[in-house]
């Protein structure tokens, strides 16, 4: 009776190790690592243990035989992997454990409670957290009159507010905000430039090293859904110029719908790159996979053909540096399937980067309908804490960064992620002074310059006047066809 007892005990010591190795693991790595830790630490280790202190050390009795050695050093070792997790890992685990309703729906519901219950029994008094710290903002001078060509100078244009400055962090991608709402300037004021077939679905401001101080990152809108992002150049007396296209291509009978693209260094080589994320959907707007791309930017501001990171049905993307190690990590927000009842939530996902190659490092749970991602600072801890806004009413949550990664949800924490801005001020030309663009319907924006290199009192006309490179993203005959690049890999 002793002995059953002992091995009912053993048996139920090293499966609750497993079990919590398992969770533990899946919510930082995957199913997949999850598997090999739980199967390591309760059998493999175990194994190679008892093998060596029988063959080797002499220090067990070899008449008990191998079997039974086998379970004694099992015994052990999951002892001390629950020691481990106890102490070492406690907040890991009482996330993991808080997660595992969802990730696995199909636990009965009484296991689930126990399981949320635990996860908050064991889950780490927060730390004092420093008050967030705020965008820094500038000041820019009431803008001056512009006198389009021909014309006699009009009423001037309404001065540009305090415009508040991107700030996040490594990012480094958007050189400005929104500007706060003001008067519509007067239609005779400004040069009107078409730079989309359909409609302007946002801009963004950047310095790839053009002529002048801004260039012009444009998502454009077709048949109500984004489906390419242009790059517009701006030259010192005031030209437009379309420098390059990118053009994705969903597999044959699905929808495409682009996120907001980002410029960011992401490769740390000196030149911005350019990150698209892409959804596809059937005709019934389901979500049927999707894909990331990695334009790398080349000196001259230029950018290489795109290649595919890794397949998500990507509603959001951003790099920063999430865990404090100085480098950038990949941060994809993943739509999943908001239509399946049991598991609507959407996904972050993070990866890191080793030369061109990408690899999943950890996933998160947030809320369904994700739409935008942002990083930022939110609790001054050094770390890019991820922004992520939902659709359906699920407003904004903070996940914040730490050493592994990033953390589940943390309804302490609040944030504000702007949408697209309609208005931004830029540097259009070549001397100091601050421009304005404004976003209009039919595909155009509206250019602003407060000074001209022109002669006095006039603007230099400016013009659509050619298109450098259209670069499009190679057809995909479905969902998971592999990458555009051997060098550039991912995970699902």
């Amino acid at each position: 009776m002793k002995r059953l007892v002992r091995w009912l005990l053993g048996l139920g010591t090293v499966g609750l190790a497993g079990t919590l190795a398992f969770l533990t693991a899946e919510a930082a790595w995957g199913r997949g690592l999850a598997i090999a830790v739980a199967s390591t630490t309760v059998l493999v280790l175990p194994a190679l243990l008892a093998k060596a202190f029988l063959g080797v050390f002499k220090k067990l009795d070899s008449s008990a035989g191998f079997l039974e050695s086998t379970a004694g050093m099992s015994v052990v070792c999951a002892i001390g992997t629950l020691l481990v997790l106890g102490f070492a890992l406690r907040g890991p685990l009482s996330s993991a454990l808080a997660q595992s309703p969802q990730r696995h729906p199909g636990l009965p519901a009484l296991v689930g409670r126990v399981a949320r219950a635990a996860g908050a029994w064991l889950a780490p008094a927060p730390r004092p957290r420093a008050p967030a710290r705020r965008p820094r903002a500038v000041a820019t001078a009431p803008a001056k009159s512009v006198t389009p060509v021909g014309r006699p100078a009009k009423a001037p244009a309404p001065p540009p507010a305090v415009v508040a400055l991107a700030d996040a962090g490594a990012s480094a991608r958007d050189a400005a905000a929104q500007t706060p709402p003001a008067e519509e300037a007067a239609p005779s004021q400004g040069e009107v430039v078409k730079v989309c077939d359909g409609e302007v679905s946002s801009f963004r401001i950047v310095d790839l090293g053009g002529p002048v101080a801004s260039e012009i990152v444009v998502l454009c809108d077709h048949d109500f859904f984004p489906t390419d992002v242009r790059v517009i150049w701006l030259t010192e007396d005031g030209r437009a110029t379309e420098r390059t296209r990118f053009v994705v291509y969903p597999p044959e009978g699905l929808i495409l719908v682009l996120g907001h693209p980002r410029v960011v260094d992401i490769d740390e080589d000196g030149a911005a790159d350019l990150l698209l994320c892409a959804m596809f959907m059937n005709e019934r707007l389901g979500p049927r996979g999707g894909d990331t791309w990695w334009a790398r930017g080349q000196p001259g501001g230029q950018f290489l053909a795109p290649l595919r990171l890794v397949g998500s049905t990507c509603v959001g993307i951003d790099a920063g540096d999430i865990d404090g190690d100085a480098h950038r990590e990949l941060v994809v927000a993943h739509m999943g399937n908001p239509w399946l009842e049991e598991h609507p939530e959407g996904e972050l996902r993070w990866f890191e980067r080793t030369g061109r190659q990408f690899r999943l490092r950890g996933r998160t749970p947030i809320l369904a309908w994700p739409d935008r991602l942002g990083l930022e600072d939110v609790n001054g801890d050094g770390r890019l804490d991820a922004i992520v806004h939902h659709d359906d009413g699920g407003g904004t949550v903070v996940c914040p960064g730490n050493a592994r990664g990033l953390g589940p949800i943390d309804r302490s924490l609040t944030a504000t992620l702007a949408g697209p801005p309609r208005a931004l001020i830029a540097r259009l030309d070549g001397d100091e002074q601050d421009d304005r663009i404004e976003q209009l319907t039919g595909g155009s924006i509206r250019l602003f310059l407060t000074a001209s290199p022109g002669p006095a009192g006039a603007t230099p006309a400016r013009a659509l006047d050619f298109r450098e490179h259209v670069i499009g993203t190679p057809p995909r005959t479905g969902p998971d066809a592999g990458p555009a690049d051997a060098g550039a890999g991912g995970s699902e």
